[in-house]
């Protein structure tokens, strides 16, 4: 038997087998039938268990850096709206790129970050054409 809610309380009931101790075969235990080992955990008291455990295991934004992720030039290409070869030409125009053996792999923010700062160099220097 799973987990349900108790409305009332606010808790919640897990049953952890097939029956409770001094209850006779066919017994219900707050409506399970043949439970063993019931556990009911107020709600609030479980939101404040996970949330210290999930403290524990997983470190803060600020804690550690967050290791980017890596992708290859179909994806990238997939995720900035163009093609692989499209990637490949602007890795050779100096796209920040990390070769992982035979493989070159590209974060996509740095990347991102890589094209609007092209960009910007691109619309400095027409304004600057445009002006003389």
């Amino acid at each position: 038997m799973g987990p349900r809610r108790n409305g009332a309380a606010r808790s919640l009931v897990v049953s952890a087998g097939p029956k409770i101790a001094g209850t006779t075969d066919g017994e219900y235990a707050g409506g399970m039938p043949n439970v063993q080992g019931l556990v009911v955990v107020p709600l609030e008291r479980l939101r404040e268990v996970l949330a210290a455990v999930v403290a524990e295991h997983v470190p803060a934004s600020g804690d550690q850096p967050v290791a980017p992720v890596l992708v290859n030039g179909t994806e990238l290409g997939r995720r900035l709206g163009c093609s692989r070869s499209t990637v490949f030409r602007l890795e050779g125009d100096g796209m920040p790129s990390v070769r992982l053996g035979d493989v070159r792999r590209y974060d996509p923010r740095d990347c991102l970050a890589w094209l609007k700062a092209r960009e910007a160099q691109r619309r400095a220097r027409e304004a600057i054409d445009g002006s003389a």
